[in-house]
């Protein structure tokens, strides 16, 4: 059920101006089941368990099941690959044109990269929290780029993820002193993911400010309803994260 929810949410991302109206189907028996839950544990309304059980399932399941299923599932595969085009590089290297030879080497240096990225994966899983000052959630990596150029040289340590379960994941277990979201990204988008950080007890102080480039009226209507902290508009004025600093000092 939660499944579904998320998927009609990031598919058909029905806008209204205080909340969002999704409807799924389930069969009756489920149906019964929600409502024994409501009656036992006393919740005032169906839509709030679904509403908790959705942000539990984004706090909590998608990172863990997604660690949980690499080891086996992305590896196992990762090894036919890298052994195949390694073979084919080595054995056949003089009976087809340079030009398979490169691109089954291309295929085979990628995913030695794969597995170095894989690996510091499951390591900062099983590590210590880590320390830093902001965390950037940013789909493009041009962007990401050039934001951890600028803090580094203002002093500034930071950590950047792509898609909003990694930024959640992350931030629960090695909280920032500030968030710089994306409003845009691939999975969830961010006004929803500031909302999930608002709505935790553990996490809601963490400043959050959106990098967007959306229209200023869409901004500061999902600024009021997310509670993010501010934003900054693409193309960036650097001059403007300043304010950023007063947060990471304060905190």
């Amino acid at each position: 059920m939660v499944r579904n929810i998320i998927k009609v949410e990031n598919q058909e991302r029905i806008k209204e101006k205080n909340s969002e109206r999704l409807t799924i189907l389930i069969s009756e028996g489920l149906k019964k089941d929600i409502q024994t839950f409501v009656n036992k544990h006393n919740f005032s309304t169906t839509s709030i368990v679904i509403r908790d059980a959705i942000r539990f399932y984004l706090e909590n399941y998608i990172s863990q099941s997604l660690i949980s299923n690499l080891n086996h599932e992305i590896k196992d595969s990762l090894t036919s690959i890298k052994g195949f085009s390694q073979i084919l590089v080595n054995e056949y290297w003089n009976k087809v044109s340079l030009d398979i030879v490169l691109k089954i080497k291309e295929i085979h240096d990628q995913s030695i990269k794969l597995e170095k990225n894989i690996f510091k994966l499951l390591n900062d899983e099983k590590g210590e929290n880590e320390i830093y000052d902001i965390l950037i959630v940013e789909e493009e990596p041009s962007i990401t780029k050039v934001l951890l150029s600028y803090f580094k040289i203002k002093g500034y340590k930071c950590k950047s993820v792509s898609l909003g379960v990694e930024a959640i994941r992350v931030i629960h277990k090695s909280p920032p002193k500030v968030v710089l979201l994306d409003t845009s990204l691939p999975d969830i988008n961010g006004y929803e993911i500031c909302k999930t950080i608002k709505a935790n007890q553990d996490i809601k102080k963490i400043p959050v400010f959106f990098i967007t480039s959306d229209s200023q009226s869409k901004l500061v209507e999902n600024l009021r309803d997310s509670g993010a902290e501010g934003y900054f508009l693409k193309p960036f004025d650097f001059k403007e994260f300043d304010i950023l600093f007063d947060y990471i000092i304060n905190r």
